[in-house]
């Protein structure tokens, strides 16, 4: 007693200031604008006996990385709550309490996520662990991660993982046997497997991560101190334990990798960590897997209640003792009884293992009814098999258990025969085919004989299509197994027959059983129908439609539903020729199309080609009438008399103009004679380049059909002042099919452009009053700066100007006479795409006063 009082006291405390155990879930919310939106819960499970020990981190740092291990997000977490946790009935169980508390505290939060071709990890760790773990080498220098997979997106779309559905309590008694069901549910129905695992410590395999302050780390991992990506490191556990054997020599742990029923049974005191993972799969594909790391607190305990009470009641089964007598591949069924005499307070359950895994289905509490049915397999015959099965009484403190056997002699079974018979149907056959009318109903009646009698025959219909509603009945009478199938004839039997299959069969022998099998076939004889009416243009082969090559022709396609049938109406064609299917209109019980052809010159004038149109009912519930078939008959023809276009401008040539920086236009109006026009514009000479005069060249726009208008403008520079040059635009007809009946017509435009002017006036008036006072140009598009010199009529300089200074009729003498002055002005060009360009124009002036 002193001993485990001891114990107890220094578990309280090595339980202080850490982590006890913590879980990772996520489920997905919803998908909006191709984004999941995830929601996790963290929780973590921590000692709170020493006020002054560590506290929850707040926030903490959870870090995302993609499936290849590449970092996508960090993201502080707040923490949601922290409350105390006291497992019910635990103070009852322990011969003296230990001074310990737990306490729960969760994190909730939300990630959008882009669905991802590799995944995605959703991790968190922290040291450290406790120092005293007894089954931990150094494990004050390890710590813990948490690690949730989000599975690639083309295995397992906006996924969730698995959640368990209960905590175990996380004190165990000394000694003792503890049961709980561990299992954890799935939202997507996914396949989970069990196991035991090694946990994780908080550095991945590169040694990242959260670690000891003494190692000269960080305890948490935080934007200071990054988490590492996968794979993460496992614990090293102490010589004498592992994941597997967590309580040392003579311990369990043990989980069903079926149902996550957990067998624990921990021989001495100590703190234990063990891990528990659960792994998801869909389709035999992995998704991922969910941990629970957990540290148990081992103890002496009190006494348990007496273990429950297990019986078996063979009933009328042949039996002697305990060993069964029963016939292979025939079912049986024994009930046995669990029943606890000396129920402890609760909580309290009673339970139940068995081998071989038969079935079994429990029903009230306490006691418990267990009926274990089977059926024996003819490998089994002339074997004695041993059923063992284990009441188990699971209280807090730990669990009792009763046992129970009985032996089971398997006999070989009878040979067994089958004889039966399907009446004919009263019906019409074709090919051995029975003709039922639509709304019918056809009743074939059958039997089936089995010697020895027992157990009677089977028997089950199937439909070939599948799904076919059929009604069947029987009725055993003695050794013959009499009845039924009706069958009443519906849509789905008139395009195909229907096979109604009845296979009978009798088992309590060993396979291959003794099996039968008749098949008829059934055909529904629906409405009559009748061809759809196609209305095309009349022609005929020898009076076909001509058609003038290069032209546009088309014509209606009506189909009609003249029957009555019902359904829809199809159209289709085979033509040598390329068809142009224009918008169709379905009014009531008809189909209107347009078809378009275009005449080309590949097409032979000297044959007739036959476009083939076909039309199609296809009715509900009714064979299709036949389909109905006719020809539309076309001869291609050229045109009989080509004629030159006709081509006429709204400019003069040659065309005189002043070149002002402006944009001048002119349009040619292009005009075929003939009905059919095929006409191709061309665009000859240097004046359409776009380097011509730099930048000065003519830019066409093309439009209508027949008249053809082609604008040509362009935008004058001075670089092409005082030029004439030509401005040629052709059209070729190229209606014909023969190159050489084809029509070439052209239109010149002769433009003379004028020099470009900086004009000055002749007479200006110096005199003060605000008008004409200053000399200098005018009309100055296309120049960048101009200069002014003049003289008198001695030829003496009285004025030189900088570059665009006008002269204000001043002499270096003062104000200038009344006269005649001679000018030289300077021009330079706006250089644009072009070289620098400057040259002068002279003249005089008559100065007023």
């Amino acid at each position: 007693m002193q001993r485990a009082a001891l114990w107890i006291a220094a578990l309280s405390l090595l339980m202080a200031r850490h982590i006890a155990g913590a879980d990772l879930y996520y489920r997905c919310l919803q998908r909006t604008n191709g984004i999941d939106t995830y929601e996790f819960e963290l929780w973590l499970y921590r000692d709170c006996t020493d006020p002054e020990g560590a506290t929850y981190d707040d926030p903490l740092y959870i870090y995302v990385f993609n499936g290849d291990g590449t970092l996508y997000q960090e993201k502080p977490i707040r923490l949601t709550r922290a409350v105390p946790w006291n497992p019910e009935g635990v103070d009852a169980c322990f011969i003296q309490r230990p001074g310990t508390c737990l306490e729960e505290g969760v994190y909730r939060f939300q990630l959008d996520l882009p669905p991802s071709a590799t995944g995605y990890y959703v991790a968190w760790a922290r040291c450290c662990r406790n120092a005293t773990i007894t089954n931990l080498q150094n494990p004050l220098y390890m710590g813990i991660t948490y690690l949730a997979r989000i599975p690639p997106a083309r295995r397992a779309p906006c996924n969730s993982s698995p959640v368990f559905r209960r905590r175990p309590p996380f004190f165990l008694c000394a000694g003792r046997d503890f049961y709980f069901d561990h299992g954890a549910t799935d939202a997507d129905g996914d396949s989970l497997v069990y196991a035991i695992v090694p946990a994780y410590h908080s550095v991945n395999t590169q040694g990242v991560g959260a670690v000891n302050p003494a190692q000269g780390g960080s305890p948490a991992v935080s934007p200071a101190n990054p988490m590492g990506p996968p794979p993460y490191q496992t614990v090293t556990y102490a010589p004498g334990y592992s994941a597997t054997q967590p309580f040392g020599a003579g311990g369990v742990c043990t989980i069903d990798p079926a149902t996550g029923r957990l067998h624990l049974y921990a021989p001495n005191p100590g703190l234990y960590v063990v891990a528990i993972a659960v792994y998801e799969y869909r389709n035999g594909q992995f998704l991922g897997e969910t941990r629970r790391d957990m540290q148990f607190y081992v103890a002496p305990c009190r006494e348990l209640s007496p273990p429950p009470v297990l019986t078996h009641d063979f009933g009328t089964l042949p039996h002697r003792g305990d060993t069964l007598f029963l016939v292979a591949e025939t079912p049986f069924c024994v009930q046995a009884t669990l029943t606890d005499t000396a129920p402890p307070p609760p909580p309290v359950s009673l339970s139940w293992a068995i081998s071989p895994a038969f079935n079994v289905q429990a029903s009230g509490t306490n006691p418990l009814q267990l009926q274990v049915c089977g059926r024996l397999s003819c490998q089994d015959t002339g074997q004695v098999l041993v059923v063992r099965l284990t009441g188990i009484k699971t209280e807090t403190c730990g669990s009792t258990l009763a046992r129970d056997s009985f032996w089971i002699a398997v006999l070989a079974p009878p040979r067994r025969t089958l004889t039966g018979r399907v009446e004919p149907l009263s019906l019409p056959q074709e090919n051995g085919v029975y003709l039922l009318p639509l709304d019918s109903t056809a009743c074939v009646r059958f039997f089936f004989t089995a010697t020895p009698p027992t157990p009677p025959p089977q028997v089950a219909i199937s439909t070939d299509p599948p799904g076919v509603q059929t009604s069947l009945s029987t009725q055993w009478e003695r050794d013959t197994l009499f009845g039924q199938v009706c069958y009443t004839g519906g849509c789905e039997g008139i395009r195909q027959p229907i096979q109604l299959i009845l296979r009978g069969w009798v088992e309590g022998t060993c396979p291959p059983y003794p099996t039968q099998i008749e098949t008829l076939r059934v055909q529904v004889v629906g409405r009559p129908t009748y061809p759809p009416a196609l209305i095309l243009p009349p022609t005929r082969a020898d009076s076909p439609f001509v058609a003038i090559i290069h032209g546009t022709y088309c014509f209606p396609v009506v189909v009609r539903d003249t029957g009555r049938n019902g359904g829809s109406l199809s159209l289709a064609v085979a033509s040598p020729l390329p068809l142009e299917a224009g918008p169709t209109q379905s009014p009531a019980d008809s189909l209107v199309a347009q078809f378009c052809f275009h005449p080309s010159c590949a097409w032979n004038p000297d044959s007739v080609y036959a476009l083939v149109f076909t039309a199609a009912n296809d009715p509900p519930c009714a064979l299709p009438p036949p389909p109905t078939q006719d020809t539309f008959w076309v001869r291609p023809q050229p045109l009989p008399q080509q004629r030159p276009p006709v081509l006429d401008r709204d400019r003069p040539s040659p065309w005189e103009v002043d070149i002002t920086g402006d944009t001048l236009c002119y349009t040619i109006r292009i005009t075929d004679p003939d009905s059919i026009a095929l006409l191709v514009v061309q665009f000859e000479g240097s004046a359409f380049l776009p380097d011509f005069y730099y930048g000065s060249n003519f830019q066409p726009e093309v439009s209508g059909t027949n008249p053809l208008y082609v604008r040509l403008c362009a935008r004058l520079n001075c670089y092409a002042q005082g030029q004439t040059y030509p401005v040629i635009v052709c059209v070729d007809d190229t209606t014909s099919c023969r190159p050489e009946e084809r029509w070439r017509v052209c239109d010149t435009l002769w433009m003379r452009t004028r020099l470009c002017h900086g004009l000055l006036p002749n007479v200006f008036t110096p005199n003060g009053d605000g008008f004409n006072d200053e000399l200098y140009p005018y009309a100055l598009a296309g120049i960048a700066d101009w200069r002014l010199e003049v003289w008198d009529r001695w030829g003496q300089p009285v004025f030189s100007g900088q570059w665009n200074e006008p002269w204000r009729g001043q002499t270096p003498q003062g104000p200038a006479l009344e006269g005649t002055y001679f000018y030289q002005l300077t021009l330079r060009l706006l250089s644009g795409r072009g070289p620098e360009w400057t040259f002068t124009r002279t003249g005089s002036v008559t100065l007023l006063r």
